[in-house]
């Protein structure tokens, strides 16, 4: 039969252990601070229950009051953890386990008794069991049912410390032997490590999943949705819309003599500018719908909207603002515009097919009528107070007009493409 004090080494050790995988795991990936926040929550929580195991061999203040500190300090790690891991901030109230007891211990008639210590301890160690259940309750990294799972087997805990609490003070103990909820506080307190590596594995699991799903649908280039992704999310943009009884309004840029640019100043000028529009609309939208990039210098958006004028307010503004600011890039200061063609429809008949088929008919009237301009689809044009007439017939009422001033030959009329447009 193994003794208090060598399962105490024992579950010290194992504790070492998981600190020790996790610290691994931050030195291969330092950008997730989780990891290290972790380590040093096992880390605490095996240094204090070994100065406990080292009583009689050290003072009691070592072995009684920091000790039972330090392993409390492990809820403010863990909770921060999580917190940082889900991109929340980190709030002083992860340590609210800790201040508890170091408080209690100022008040000498708990200091001075085992079975109120064990209460107070109890106490602190449930408040840190529901922070811990309340950061896991909200959707994070990982399956919101994992987390969840998760987050019961802590409220449990925190149950099962608030029993010993309440018993310890209707029955205080003045020896160890003497608390009777001691086999069921060991179990439920070991139980609960195991299933949180376990779940917390399998949360690690799915945000490595996750983000194997985003790095599939992003952009490598800009870092905004490539065309698999924009389209992947179009149908919940969809969704919010319908279900806030708003319109559905796509604008599709294609940035004007895009070629010229990668001619004259070179390619990773090109890259710059398609960068630095990214960025442009990115923070335009302000988290509203989706944007990505369909292909060479074409991206799209997509976002709910109430009315034609809100969206082309956007498209002006962002073809605006990047034509009023050159871009710096290393082989100098490169000037760019924007021709967006836009598409309004009720969201419960969108199609992104249909949408993008008519947007791209806007933004062929756009490159035709001059560039670094906003044109409405036709089927919108009466609700933007602009001319009702078809798009094709614009570009051909254009075309005729600019074969009139200067004969060409059929083959040097533009030619659409919805990728590279000059």
């Amino acid at each position: 039969m193994i003794d208090v004090k060598t399962g105490l080494i024992f579950w010290s050790v194992e504790a070492l252990a998981l600190s020790a995988i996790l610290l691994f795991a931050w030195l291969h990936d330092r950008g997730a601070r989780a990891y290290i926040l972790w380590s040093a929550a096992f880390t605490a929580h095996a240094l204090g229950v070994l100065l406990v195991a080292a009583r009689g061999m050290i003072p009691d203040f070592l072995s009684i009051e920091i000790a039972n500190a330090l392993a409390l300090t492990s809820y403010a790690f863990g909770v921060s953890g999580v917190r940082s891991i889900d991109g929340r901030d980190i709030r002083p109230i992860a340590v609210l386990p800790t201040a508890i007891w170091i408080c209690g211990m100022f008040v000498p008639a708990i200091r001075e008794n085992l079975g109120y210590r064990v209460s107070l301890y109890s106490i602190a160690s449930a408040s840190g069991c529901l922070l811990l259940t309340l950061s896991l309750w909200l959707p994070g990294i990982g399956k919101l049912r994992t987390r969840r799972s998760l987050a019961v087997i802590f409220s449990i805990q925190a149950a099962v410390s608030l029993i010993v609490s309440v018993q310890m003070i209707m029955r205080p103990a003045s020896t160890l032997q003497e608390v009777s909820t001691a086999p069921l506080t060991g179990f439920t307190a070991a139980l609960t490590v195991v299933l949180s590596v376990m779940f917390g594995a399998k949360m690690l699991i799915e945000r490595s999943e996750q983000r194997l799903r985003d790095l599939a649908a992003a952009d490598m280039l800009t870092g905004v949705l490539n065309r698999r992704g924009f389209f992947g999310r179009f149908a919940s943009v969809r969704s919010e819309a319908e279900r806030a009884n708003r319109q559905l309004a796509l604008l599709l840029f294609d940035l004007d003599h895009f070629k010229q640019i990668n001619d004259r100043y070179g390619h990773q000028a090109g890259d710059e500018v398609l960068i630095a529009f990214s960025r442009l609309v990115t923070q335009k939208m302000a988290g509203c719908g989706a944007f990505g990039r369909l292909g060479g210098e074409e991206f799209a958006a997509v976002m709910p909207v109430d009315t034609i004028a809100e969206a082309k307010r956007l498209a002006e503004s962002i073809r605006t603002e990047l034509g009023a600011f050159p871009i710096l890039c290393a082989g100098g200061s490169v000037s760019a515009t924007v021709s967006t063609g836009l598409m309004l429809c009720a969201a419960k008949e969108a199609t992104i097919d249909m949408m993008i088929r008519d947007a791209d008919k806007a933004l062929y009237g756009a490159k035709n009528a001059g560039r670094n301009r906003v044109v409405v689809a036709s089927a919108n044009a009466e609700a933007a107070d602009e001319p009702a007439m078809d798009t094709d017939a614009q570009v051909a009422a254009l075309q005729r007009v600019a074969a009139a001033a200067n004969p060409v030959s059929t083959s040097d009329r533009p030619k659409r493409t919805s990728l590279t447009r000059r």
